[in-house]
C-alpha cells in the first residue's frame, strides 16, 4: 500500500491580545521549584481545611470519615465539581448545597460566606427563592415556602394552593415527612410533649433498622392529586420520594441529640455511615456506591432497597 500522504495543516495564530498573559504564566511555572511550591501550597491548603476541625470517638470508623475526609467531599463535589456522575448539569441547589457548607464553617469560612451570598442572590421579595439554578445564565427553578402546623401526633409539611395538607394522617400518600419533625425541634417553635411526640413517630414510621436508612416520608407519591412537584417524578421508594434523603436523615439524627436522646442519635449517626454498609460481600452487593463518602441517597424499597446513591 502506498503511504498515506500528511498535508500540513496550517492554524490560526492567537490574538496578540492574550499572548501576553501566556508567557507570563510560562515564565511562572518555568523549571521544578515553580511545581513544587504550587504542590506545597496545595498540601498546605488540605492540611489546614482537614485539620481544621478533630473528633475522637469510640467509632474507629466515625473518626476516620469526620476527621478529613467527609470535608473534603463538600468541598471537592458540592462546591468545585458539581459535574460528576450523579449531577452532570453544574447546577447549584439553594437548600441542598447551604446545608453541605455548614460542615465547613471552622474549616473554610471564606467559601462559605462566598456561597451564603451566591445564595442570597437567588431569593425573591415574596419569601420564595430559586430552588435550582445554572451560572452563568442563573436559568432554574423557583419554589414557593409554605407553612405546617400539628396534626395530632406529628407536624403536617405543607399545604397546596387549595388548602389541602400534606404529611397528614388523612393523605393517602405522604402521611408523614421527617423534615417538619425534625425542625420542629431544631427551631425551638414546639413544646417539649409535641417535639418528642413528632420524633417518635419518626422513629416508628421513617426508620428501618433492617435496611439501616431513615426514610424521609412514607408512604411516597405515586398518583397524588394534586401532585406535589418533580418529587413525585421519581420512582416511589428513590430519593425524596420515600427514599433515605440523607441531609433530612441528619436533620433527625441532630434532632434527637437535641432532645437529649443520645442512645438513638448515636444510633442514627451509626445508620448513616457509609463504612457499615461495606461490612461483607452481601452488604456491598446491595449497597452498590463507596463506601468511603456520604451517599446523597438511599432507596428504601424492593427490588432496590438498601442501594445507595449520588455519592459524587
Amino acid at each position: 500500500m502506498a503511504a498515506a500522504r500528511l498535508t500540513p495543516r496550517r492554524y490560526a495564530a492567537a490574538p496578540r491580545l492574550q499572548a501576553a498573559p501566556v508567557r507570563c504564566s510560562t515564565r511562572r511555572w518555568r523549571g521544578t521549584g515553580a511545581a513544587r511550591s504550587a504542590l506545597d501550597a496545595v498540601q498546605q491548603y488540605w492540611q489546614h481545611a482537614l485539620g481544621a476541625v478533630r473528633v475522637r470517638t469510640p467509632d474507629a470508623a466515625l473518626n476516620a470519615l469526620a476527621n478529613g475526609w467527609l470535608i473534603y467531599q463538600v468541598i471537592a463535589s458540592r462546591l468545585w465539581g458539581p459535574t460528576a456522575f450523579y449531577q452532570s448539569s453544574g447546577a447549584f441547589g439553594f437548600r441542598d448545597q447551604l446545608q453541605d457548607v455548614m460542615a465547613l464553617v471552622h474549616a473554610a469560612p471564606e467559601l462559605v460566606r462566598e456561597h451564603l451570598l451566591r445564595s442570597a442572590s437567588r431569593q425573591f421579595l415574596e419569601g420564595d427563592v430559586q430552588h435550582r439554578w445554572h451560572p452563568p445564565s442563573g436559568k432554574g427553578v423557583r419554589t414557593r415556602i409554605d407553612a405546617s402546623s400539628w396534626d395530632g401526633a406529628w407536624y403536617r409539611r405543607a399545604y397546596f394552593d387549595d388548602g389541602s395538607p400534606l404529611g397528614s394522617a388523612n393523605n393517602i400518600e405522604c402521611e408523614i415527612d421527617s423534615i417538619a419533625q425534625s425542625w420542629s425541634v431544631l427551631s425551638e417553635a414546639a413544646d417539649a410533649e409535641r417535639a418528642r411526640s413528632a420524633m417518635e413517630a419518626v422513629d416508628h414510621r421513617l426508620m428501618h433498622r433492617d435496611r439501616r436508612l431513615i426514610r424521609l416520608l412514607d408512604p411516597p407519591f405515586e398518583i397524588s392529586m394534586p401532585t406535589p412537584g418533580y418529587i413525585q417524578g421519581h420512582v416511589p421508594g428513590v430519593r425524596e420520594n420515600g427514599g433515605q434523603y440523607t441531609h433530612a436523615a441528619i436533620w433527625a439524627t441532630l434532632a434527637f441529640a437535641a432532645l437529649g436522646d443520645a442512645e438513638r442519635a448515636w444510633e442514627l449517626l451509626a445508620l448513616l455511615g457509609p463504612v457499615r454498609h461495606a461490612g461483607s460481600a452481601g452488604d456491598i452487593g446491595t449497597y452498590k456506591v463507596e463506601p468511603y463518602v456520604v451517599a446523597g441517597d438511599v432507596c428504601a424499597i424492593a427490588p432496590h432497597a438498601g442501594r445507595g446513591g449520588w455519592t459524587w
